[in-house]
């Protein structure tokens, strides 16, 4: 049976990114991670733009446990209205959204469409859709 662009651009998985000793989950689009996102990641010389980091993150993210404050457990948003990166994820720091997308990246290299769930695997990853 053939497989559908819808489908594959309708996957979820979710990753554990640990970042200075702390870990969280993300929740992402593997489908969405593509050649032209990462021309748009980098310039004409193949030099990382890191203003595109952001709207990487954007487009393939889906959630993530990154909350506002110890006493506020409001997620940061990933979106404004519209879609484009937030304010908020704007903010935070580089080495931060690096690790984030390291981590997808580790878990895409790791071929998520024949990995079991983590606690079948001993992985940290785990498909969600």
């Amino acid at each position: 049976m053939p497989i559908t662009l819808f489908d594959l651009k309708r996957k979820q998985r979710t990753v554990t990114v640990t970042y200075f000793g702390d870990s969280f989950d993300v929740v992402y689009n593997p489908g969405e991670i593509t050649d032209e996102m990462f021309d748009d990641l980098t310039g004409e010389a193949g030099e990382a733009r890191l203003g595109q980091l952001n709207e990487m993150l954007a487009h393939i993210l889906i959630s993530w446990e990154v909350e506002v404050a110890p006493t506020d457990s409001t997620p940061i948003p990933i979106h404004d209205a519209e879609g484009a990166p937030s304010p908020e994820m704007r903010s935070l720091p580089i080495p931060f959204k690096n690790a984030v997308l390291e981590a997808i990246m580790l878990d895409v290299r790791e071929n998520p469409s024949t990995k079991q769930s983590a606690a079948n695997s001993g992985g940290r990853s785990r498909r969600t859709g």
